[in-house]
């Protein structure tokens, strides 16, 4: 099946990839000042520099990539890692992450139907559309089997 098959389609938030992008131009900002101030170390710089990395390109991959994390429609489910999944074949679980102290994160967990083993699990509390109206969309789909 296609993409554009699906009439729901769930993308990565461009908020968080924004900030995301922030933070890693920030830290490198931290690295520059820090040189013209002539404090350096290099440990620390190391450091600084991967997580100025790590977060620029995380950031600056979801907020150009054209391809939804989620979507779904009347003849199944679809996710980047497993393709397309008949709407027969499996059973979706919405539950939370718990995230320690800072409370949880709403996630679809997909099983098979049969025997119920876990296949893959969704954090849809990041994405452009809250996870109310993800549920929602879900829900309208009678050949759907959700449990919570």
């Amino acid at each position: 099946m296609a993409l554009q098959d699906y009439p729901h389609k769930f993308f990565g938030s461009r908020l968080y990839a924004f900030l995301s992008v922030l933070m890693g131009a920030g830290f490198f900002g931290v690295i520059v000042s820090g040189a013209a101030k002539g404090r350096v170390n290099e440990g620390a710089t190391l450091f600084m520099l991967a997580i100025a990395a790590f977060f620029f390109i995380i950031g600056w991959r979801q907020m150009t990539s054209k391809t939804p994390h989620l979507q779904f429609g009347p003849a199944g489910f679809w996710t980047p890692k497993l393709g397309h999944l008949p709407w027969h074949q499996i059973t979706l679980r919405i539950g939370s992450v718990h995230t320690g102290k800072t409370g949880s994160m709403a996630t679809i967990y997909i099983l098979e139907r049969q025997t119920r083993r876990h296949i893959e699990g969704i954090v849809i509390g990041g994405l452009d559309h809250s996870s109310s109206h993800i549920e929602e969309a879900l829900r309208s789909y009678k050949k759907a089997d959700i449990i919570t």
